[in-house]
């Protein structure tokens, strides 16, 4: 045989992550399956970031395509789960007046263009689809019968279960090695609010594509769960859209989220003051009104939720500096995008040429001077 029919034997790409949270362990996995030697690196306990705090619901009903497509892609993943770890009892966004139904109307019709599982219920199909939830002021809902609730923390867990068992490295309790861009080949920042410091330590304070840092700012959001609850098994996970308060079942309880005002900008995870057990007075009142079989519950723990928010709400997926990467910024939608960001960002990481998926969240597209302002209610 010939030298030039001789193939070069490739390479084991190594590679290491910062962060053990659902983006951090997705990429990883995604990395093992695609041959690679990955390492995972958490300063901190396993999942003790976001994913461990997180609300707890997979959707396919955003706005933007390119989201839309991520939550699609990623969807498979959680109906192989088991009931335990993933329920799809559906995601209801109450329309109440004229805004909202005007704009779940608009969202609606976008979606089912781009293929979402989506329907519009009027005031009694809601009633029927959500048992025991008051429809008095209700003029309409969108719904996605796909969607559901599931449990970050453990399925995080499992994720990186998974990837020690595909022969990944977790590092827990230790930072990012002093000389990891020496003895890696490539280097994912997946640590949510903290990417933009991880960066500095790395001496990439400032990108080579923009010359600005890294645009990711904390937001901490107040959540709250109740005593035992006895409701309706199948309850979706409803949303009053004019302001984003939204509850959903946690086995026999039931979690609530509202939107703090104002809103909490900083990494303080401590419940106080808007987390003291006073806060949940009124949410809970109004969970009472929207779900009467609440009337038997009182608050039982308070907690503290944390957003990784970027100045559009959409997450930074993007090579940083040589073989350097980040993938923040998701403002809360992290973990149910996390299946299809893993694959995606493994496949540029490994084969060099960033995904058509991946285009719509480069950098490039802030500017120096770019204001926070979040929306979205979940």
């Amino acid at each position: 045989m010939s030298k030039k029919s001789l193939a070069p034997i490739p390479k084991t790409m190594r590679v290491a992550i910062a962060g053990s949270g659902a983006i951090g362990a997705s990429v990883g996995l995604a990395l093992q399956t695609l041959g690679a030697t990955t390492s995972i690196f958490e300063l901190r306990s396993l999942v003790a970031g976001a994913s461990g705090r997180a609300f707890g619901g997979i959707r396919q009903q955003f706005t933007d395509p390119a989201e839309i497509e991520l939550a699609q892609r990623s969807l498979p993943f959680f109906e192989s789960l088991p009931r335990a770890l993933f329920d799809p009892v559906g995601y209801l966004y109450l329309a109440t007046d004229d805004r909202t139904e005007s704009e779940l109307r608009s969202r609606y019709q976008v979606q089912r263009d781009l293929g979402v599982t989506c329907d519009w219920l009027d005031r009694e199909s809601v009633a029927r689809t959500a048992v025991g939830v008051v429809t008095d002021d209700v003029r309409g809902a969108l719904f996605g019968p796909r969607d559901g609730t599931a449990e970050p923390s453990e399925i995080t867990h499992h994720l990186l279960r998974q990837f020690l068992l595909a022969g990944g490295q977790i590092h827990e309790s230790s930072p990012l090695p002093a000389d990891v861009l020496s003895h890696f080949d490539a280097v994912v920042i997946a640590t949510g609010c903290e990417t933009p410091s991880i960066l500095d330590g790395l001496g990439i304070a400032r990108t080579e594509l923009a010359n600005a840092r890294l645009p990711i700012a904390a937001l901490t959001r107040s959540l709250a769960e109740t005593t035992i609850v006895q409701c309706h098994d199948r309850l979706p996970l409803v949303i009053e859209t004019h302001d984003g308060f939204h509850f959903r079942r946690r086995g026999d309880r039931i979690r609530i989220a509202i939107s703090d005002a104002p809103p909490r900008w900083t990494t303080d995870l401590d419940p106080a003051p808007n987390c003291d057990p006073h806060w949940g007075n009124e949410p809970l009142e109004r969970l009472r009104r929207r779900l009467p079989a609440a009337r038997t519950g009182s608050i039982e723990r308070v907690w503290s939720g944390l957003y990784d928010v970027t100045p559009d709400s959409k997450p930074i997926i993007d090579k940083v500096s040589e073989n350097v990467y980040v993938a923040a910024g998701f403002s809360g939608h992290g973990f149910m995008i996390s299946p299809a960001v893993g694959e995606g960002l493994a496949k540029w990481i490994t084969c060099g040429t960033r995904p058509g998926l991946l285009a719509s969240f480069a950098l490039k597209r802030f500017h120096t001077g770019v204001r926070y302002e979040y929306h979205s209610p979940l």
